[in-house]
């Protein structure tokens, strides 16, 4: 993910984090960790959209849907370019709404329907062949979505030069406000945006 090239102001970032103790951040970061330790799918990906949540001062679906959406870009990859062979071709906005469910229906203890959350999903590359030959479910790109989608929040708002932002709540949320207008009102389906 071009770590090396943006190394210095990430590894900055997350120690001022730490260092001034700010929460917005040091949670996101620990959860992400935790998250990627997790072989559990639902654990790891519950993790890491309650570290997106926190991070978007969002606590119900259309904030997280506006500032997420309007704060990645609605048609930015999910995956980063050099995560595969080929570019997978998920978007924010093709994951996003069942992201947001999924992380609902693990927090308040419901069954996992099993569609589409258990079914078989076809993940193919941006040049249309098929990424991976084993068998991958919905549910795995939930947890692969979340995680990478934390990532590059928390890369952008450090190499950007946003954690003064972040840091101030009242700063935070205008920013987020205003990214979020910009997607327009979003509902849910079974399956991402109507």
């Amino acid at each position: 993910m071009g770590l090396e090239k943006h190394f210095e102001p990430i590894y900055a970032g997350v120690q001022r984090a730490f260092t001034e103790k700010m929460i917005r951040l040091v949670n996101p970061i620990v959860l992400l960790e935790h998250g990627m330790q997790s072989d559990n799918v639902n654990i790891s990906s519950l993790l890491c959209v309650m570290a997106l949540d926190m991070l978007f001062m969002a606590g119900q679906t259309n904030p997280f849907l506006k500032r997420l959406g309007g704060f990645l870009g609605l048609s930015t990859f999910v995956f980063p370019p050099d995560s595969w062979e080929c570019r997978p071709s998920p978007v924010v906005a093709e994951v996003i709404g069942d992201l947001y469910e999924f992380r609902n229906i693990i927090a308040h203890g419901q069954q996992i329907p099993s569609k589409p959350y258990l079914e078989p999903y076809n993940l193919t590359c941006t040049t249309g062949p098929r990424v991976i030959d084993r068998a991958y479910r919905y549910d795995q790109l939930m947890q692969e979505s979340a995680r990478f989608m934390l990532t590059a929040t928390l890369r952008k708002i450090f190499i950007d030069g946003l954690v003064d932002d972040v840091k101030d709540d009242r700063t935070w949320g205008s920013k987020l406000a205003s990214s979020g207008e910009s997607v327009g009102n979003w509902g849910l389906s079974a399956g991402g945006f109507v």
